[in-house]
């Protein structure tokens, strides 16, 4: 072998090393945008996951909270319905009270009357 076709092989060796050596960063290139573009897209599913939790979450604290206010209110009125009639039956209870010291009074008279009557 020639000196000549000895630098002739060479030469054709590292033409060789450099095509499969840009090949190979063409690779690794189209390799990395695709993992760019995985991750990007991961990303941007992920933002409109976390959106969409936070909004969901979001609701169900407006719905609690709605839903303590009905309970409040419910129990407000029902508080004020069981005053009204503890109310109700008090005064109930003191008519009924004043009418039997009423009825006890005008029998006292009676029999006071009675008496005088009977005295006299």
């Amino acid at each position: 072998m020639s000196a000549e076709q000895m630098n002739e092989l060479i030469a054709q060796g590292k033409n060789s090393w450099y095509e499969l050596k840009g090949k190979a960063k063409e690779g690794a290139g189209v390799a990395s945008d695709e993992v760019d573009d995985f991750i990007s897209h991961i990303l941007q599913n992920g933002k409109k996951w976390w959106k969409s939790a936070k909004n969901k979450a979001s609701d169900m604290a407006e719905e609690a909270g709605d839903a303590a206010d009905r309970t409040a209110n419910r129990v407000g009125n029902y508080v004020d319905r069981t005053a009204d009639r503890g109310i109700d039956a008090m005064k109930n209870a003191a008519n009924k009270a004043e009418n039997a010291v009423d009825r006890g009074a005008d029998q006292a008279k009676r029999t006071a009357n009675d008496m005088k009557d009977r005295i006299s």
